[in-house]
């Protein structure tokens, strides 16, 4: 029994870390102040999943709505503290949403129903008069590019972060490390995968394991078996197979020691887009070094959230793909 709560420990730790419509059932609205700049922030629930809202006062009518990543349980996800990431963003007049997605797991299904019924939402209930944008992380990642890519007369443009692009190579990769029982044997192969050791944000080489079994039991609940039984319904939670077809401007950024979803996943990603012929939408960056969603990573939101509006807004191309 002590050996099982460690175990868990380790689990809601790992998932803790890595985390950096339509009844309204409740809601409540909260006004304070980032700096100069008053913001109103809206909370409650919408299709049974918690949801965040700031409008800043000197609102320029443009929107940005945040795909979480992946949490094994609901109650690792902190929309306060993902809000608070883009105060810079909120306090020069750009308005934040975000939902919960109501479930934990491996819930990119849920993700994408909730986050485009929270879009709706606000753009009925509130004065939305600019462009929408998606960014999301990981998890995110993928549920942002799917979102974008099956509706495109509402978003503008899609930023993705360290995508979770390809759900069959990832439960094959996280099955291959949850089965490696000797420390510095997964080491090596992590290594050998591109990664460092230990991955971040794991803690320990031992806390990967144990996260990697816990990817892998959470997509097999969501897709209903592995992915040799059921491999259509990882298909339809995988960008790389399900949202190639992309209709706006996308941006994907990936670091090349990214040891829980490989850099090789995006640019595979990237690849499936050109071939599908839309290369002039898409634009891939790499982080040299970086790891996944680390600060190296993350970072680059800011330059490229900004090059993404100036590309949708006003045309002005971003810099070129880096060579995958």
């Amino acid at each position: 029994m002590e050996r099982e709560v460690k175990r868990v420990k380790k689990k809601v730790l790992c998932t803790l870390t890595l985390i950096v419509m339509v009844t309204l059932a409740s809601f409540s609205l909260v006004a304070h102040v980032l700096g100069a700049v008053t913001v109103q922030e809206i909370k409650g629930k919408l299709g049974g999943a918690d949801y965040l809202v700031r409008i800043p006062s000197n609102w320029n009518g443009r929107l940005v709505v945040y795909c979480r990543g992946y949490s094994h349980l609901l109650s690792g996800v902190d929309l306060v503290a993902t809000a608070n990431a883009f105060n810079a963003m909120i306090n020069l007049g750009t308005a934040f949403a975000e939902s919960s997605y109501g479930v934990g797991g491996f819930c990119i299904k849920e993700g994408i129903i909730r986050t485009h019924q929270l879009t709706e939402w606000v753009i009925n209930n509130y004065h939305v008069t600019g462009r929408v944008y998606l960014v999301g992380i990981s998890m995110g990642g993928a549920t942002d590019l799917m979102i974008g890519a099956k509706y495109p007369e509402v978003y503008a443009g899609v930023l993705d972060i360290a995508g979770t692009t390809d759900a069959i190579a990832r439960y094959d990769l996280h099955s291959y490390y949850a089965d490696i029982a000797d420390d510095t044997t997964l080491a090596n192969a992590v290594l050998a995968n591109g990664g460092l050791v230990p991955p971040f944000p794991c803690p320990t080489i031992a806390a990967f394991r144990e996260y990697c079994q816990m990817s892998v039991d959470d997509t097999a609940a969501a897709c209903g078996g592995t992915p040799e039984g059921r491999p259509q319904a990882y298909e339809r939670v995988s960008p790389l197979y399900s949202a190639t077809e992309i209709g706006v401007p996308t941006m994907v950024v990936h670091g090349t020691k990214d040891g829980l979803i490989p850099y090789s996943h995006s640019v595979n990603y990237y690849n499936a887009v050109v071939a599908a012929g839309h290369g002039s939408l898409i634009r891939f960056y790499k982080v040299v070094g970086g790891e996944h969603a680390n600060l190296p990573v993350v970072s680059q939101i800011p330059v490229r959230l900004n090059q993404l509006i100036k590309w949708a807004e006003n045309g002005i191309l971003p810099p070129n793909s880096d060579t995958p």
